[in-house]
């Protein structure tokens, strides 16, 4: 899942989308990714959607970016089969990497599993 911390990975493609285009071009990655069954691409894609809109909501809310990422983790965990969720994880610390060596030479900026989304 994608933090405040790396706004940069943000302002792709995907940074004039609405909430649903964006849930709908994740879900579509996932569905290409792990082959997803069209089930479990739209439950992906509702989760999305619910994601995004709890991160937006959550500048006026005490709910943290990390408690957000754990319930959508959980719920994704009960979607995807366990070879599909495994391989998720897998791709996640795989992002990560290349997220951390591309910003290599940026002061105090890291990454951790949680800080990325493949994309959700």
């Amino acid at each position: 899942f994608l933090s405040s911390k790396i706004q940069a990975q943000t302002t792709d493609t995907l940074g004039i989308a609405s909430v649903e285009e964006k849930a709908d071009a994740i879900a579509s990655r996932m569905e290409r990714e792990l082959s997803l069954t069209k089930k479990q691409t739209k439950q992906v894609s509702q989760l999305a959607t619910q994601r995004i809109n709890s991160l937006r909501k959550k500048e006026n809310a005490v709910v943290s970016i990390e408690a957000i990422n754990e319930q959508t983790l959980k719920k994704l965990y009960t979607i995807l089969s366990s070879e599909q969720y495994n391989k998720y994880k897998a791709l996640r610390v795989e992002i990560q990497k290349q997220n951390n060596d591309n910003l290599k030479g940026v002061q105090n900026v890291t990454l951790s599993a949680d800080d990325v989304e493949l994309d959700l």
